[in-house]
């Protein structure tokens, strides 16, 4: 079985978010369920295998797994599901009397999120990452906090509005903030949800956050500044993606994180950074896409006098990726790197475990960071 899934095809639900985890397409499932008709003990492998990654992306979906394993080794202590995504999700709350949404819209593969706690509470014993992918709304239930309170190893959790309209529709602020309080050892948190209101998070939440990625909405900066400056202490890697560099202000949110942040992942330098680019004198490690870093670096090393490079102390390393990986190497690059004792490297797309095993192999483990959140 080993061997069969080698060749078997993957894909991944955000490739721009290195903490997402690959899936098995549909057509890969098909075929492994039919390996299950071999012989009793390929009936009692192939579950391991199959269901290691799970992707609901309806609710047809999603009742089917209820109905056919329920009771399985599925939803034993024993349970083989590692990830789980759900996609769609709608929870409804009384709708803004000033908007009517067809009744079409609201059905349309929709998800109820109370049908993804039953999931969750039946299968989700041993889950490590959990993916809420909303569709039409943005909040959960009393049912879905619980059910997510009861992962005692849950340490990445993705939620993502997929759909801007209506806007503020079925929009729960306080329900996020409450689902925040219920992950203590959440050690990656993935955002991108529009309307994410300031001071949503409850004092003590997420307090073992490493590793945080978000999409830039104007309408949650606040919200996600606050969520840098809440984890400050222990959070040791943002990746930031922009849809537009030239408009997004994500210089606040940046800024809460100057003291403790040690990796930076960003598509492209936005020219709206914190007013000092360097103001992260603890920023060991730049993560950026080859496509769009190449001409912006060498235009800066380019512009700068010899030797007046203003970079943190700390700052050793940038690695650029690409679908070509170390193929890539660009000796012009390298060199002009080397004058300020910088090395270059050129890896392909990284996961987020990849990212802090590459800092810590770079530059040694992590350090703490004093209760002033200052580094010495």
């Amino acid at each position: 079985m080993t061997f069969y899934m080698k060749g078997t095809a993957y894909k991944y639900t955000n490739t721009i978010n290195s903490s997402e985890e690959r899936v098995l397409i549909i057509s890969a499932t098909i075929s492994l369920q039919r390996l299950r008709l071999i012989s009793r003990i390929w009936a009692k492998v192939v579950p391991y295998f199959l269901f290691d990654v799970v992707r609901l992306q309806t609710p047809g979906m999603a009742r089917r797994l209820l109905e056919d394993w329920q009771g399985s080794i599925l939803s034993s202590a024993d349970s083989p599901l590692r990830v789980l995504s759900m996609e769609h999700l709608v929870c409804h709350k009384p709708a803004d009397s000033e908007v009517f949404v067809p009744e079409s819209v609201r059905a349309f593969v929709s998800m109820p999120i109370d049908t993804g706690a039953k999931v969750i509470n039946t299968f989700g014993i041993n889950i490590t990452s959990l993916s809420l992918i909303f569709g039409n709304c943005m909040m959960v239930s009393t049912d879905m906090i619980d059910a997510v309170k009861n992962i005692h190893c849950l340490t990445k959790l993705t939620l993502i509005r997929r759909y801007d309209w209506p806007r503020k529709l079925n929009s729960d602020s306080a329900s996020i903030g409450d689902l925040l309080t219920v992950t203590p050892a959440l050690e990656s948190l993935s955002l991108s949800l529009p309307y994410l209101e300031s001071h949503f998070l409850l004092p003590g939440s997420l307090p073992c956050l490493k590793h945080l990625w978000f999409k830039y909405h104007t309408s949650s900066r606040e919200a996600i500044t606050q969520i840098s400056h809440t984890t400050k202490r222990t959070l040791r890697t943002i990746e930031y993606n922009s849809a537009d560099p030239v408009e997004d202000a994500p210089s606040g949110i940046l800024r809460e994180a100057r003291n403790s942040l040690e990796c930076l992942c960003i598509d492209a330098i936005a020219i709206n950074l914190p007013p000092s680019t360097w103001c992260f004198q603890t920023l060991r490690t730049i993560v950026t896409k080859y496509s769009t870093g190449h001409d912006y670096w060498m235009d800066v090393l380019r512009l700068i006098p010899d030797g007046h490079f203003p970079r943190p102390n700390n700052f050793k390393h940038i690695v650029f990726t690409s679908c070509r990986g170390r193929n890539l190497l660009n000796d012009e690059m390298v060199c002009a790197f080397d004058k300020y004792d910088i090395q270059c490297h050129f890896m392909a797309e990284l996961e987020y475990d990849e990212i802090l095993q590459l800092n810590s192999e770079l530059n040694g483990p992590m350090q703490a960071v004093p209760e002033d959140g200052l580094m010495t």
